[in-house]
């Protein structure tokens, strides 16, 4: 029941913050400025950002990130990179291109420079473990314009699959299995991997 209830909070979150993505970027359209605030002497190249909420978030292919930009050159097109660590007791690095997995698919920023769309987490979980992953933009070229990253914790235990045997970690037959990472243990409970000492 907590975990329907987490997931229905999430949804209502996340739609929240791409409605105030939506108006923030119809402001800045219409040359509105928000906050009191104005951008001086910057060109588009230069202020382009990328962020992606929630920045910390569930190693699940429920999961559902929110991916924003904004000071992009108007109309732009662009690709946006999911870099990660691979998962399954694996290592290395993988670059995936997300463009048209999130929804809906970006292939340029609006009229304003602007884009946001929202990225399900789905069958990338089996290329990503525990740690943080990063969110590039980049031109046509594959050249970046902004990054960001995101932090996944796996309170589950679904990327120890094949790194743990028995499912889960066993600390005192097995003193050096991985902790959880210090950010995470913070944000969701790991009741399997008791607190390192």
């Amino acid at each position: 029941m907590r975990r329907i209830i987490f997931r229905q909070t999430t949804t209502a979150a996340l739609i929240t913050a791409l409605v105030l993505a939506v108006l923030l970027a119809l402001m800045a359209g219409a040359g509105v400025v928000p906050f009191g605030s104005e951008v001086r002497g910057q060109d588009a190249d230069s202020a382009a950002s990328v962020v992606v909420w929630p920045g910390v978030g569930e190693l699940h292919s429920g999961s559902s990130f929110a991916v924003m930009g904004t000071g992009f050159t108007p109309g732009q097109k662009i690709h946006v990179l999911l870099q990660t660590s691979i998962g399954r007791g694996f290592a290395g690095t993988v670059v995936n291109e997300i463009t048209e997995n999130v929804q809906p698919p970006i292939m340029a920023v609006d009229e304003a420079g602007n884009f946001a769309a929202r990225f399900d987490m789905g069958r990338f979980e089996r290329v990503m473990s525990e740690g943080i992953a990063g969110i590039t933009v980049t031109d046509t070229d594959f050249n970046p314009l902004a990054s960001t990253p995101v932090a996944m914790c796996d309170p589950q235990g679904r990327s120890r699959v094949e790194v743990y045997p028995g499912g889960a970690p066993d600390y005192e037959a097995n003193p050096d299995d991985p902790r959880p990472s210090p950010y995470c243990a913070g944000f969701f409970e790991y009741p399997e991997r008791p607190e390192a000492g």
